[in-house]
C-alpha cells in the first residue's frame, strides 16, 4: 500500500507519487523533500525497489530537518540506505510493486544457514 501521509517527529508530510520529472536545483532526481511545504515527492515511474530506496532517502532528509541534525548529503544517503535495508526485509514496504515487475523471492526460514555460534561442535 502506498503511503500518502507520513508523520516525522510530529510533523505530517504529504507523499506525492509523480509520473513526471522531478527537478531540484536544475538536476533530474528520483525524489525530493520540501521542509517548507512538508512534502516528499517520489518518481513513480521508477521500479518499486528504487522508489522504496528514494522514499527512505527523503525520509532521512525529513528526519534531518525536523531534528535539526545538520547532516550533509553523504550522511543523508547513508542513513537512507540504512533505513531501506532495515525496513524492506522486515516488511515495512511503503511502495506498491508494479504489475509487470517480478516478485522478490524469499528464502524460507528453515533453509537459512546457521551461524558459526549455532553449529554444533563435535563431542569427545
Amino acid at each position: 500500500m502506498r503511503k500518502e501521509k507520513l508523520q516525522v517527529g510530529g510533523i505530517l508530510y504529504t507523499v506525492k507519487w509523480r509520473k513526471s520529472d522531478i527537478i531540484v536545483d536544475h538536476k533530474l532526481c528520483f525524489g525530493s523533500h520540501s521542509s517548507k511545504d512538508c512534502t516528499i515527492e517520489i518518481d513513480a515511474r521508477q521500479p518499486s525497489t528504487r522508489q522504496h530506496e528514494t522514499l527512505c532517502h527523503e525520509i532521512a532528509h525529513a528526519i534531518d530537518n525536523v531534528y535539526d541534525l545538520a547532516n550533509n548529503e553523504h550522511c543523508i544517503s547513508l542513513l537512507g540506505a540504512g533505513l531501506s535495508q532495515v525496513l524492506k526485509p522486515n516488511c515495512f514496504n511503503f511502495v506498491e510493486r508494479k504489475p509487470n515487475e517480478p516478485k522478490r523471492r524469499n528464502v524460507p526460514k528453515n533453509t537459512r544457514a546457521r551461524s558459526r555460534s549455532q553449529k554444533k561442535l563435535p563431542t569427545a
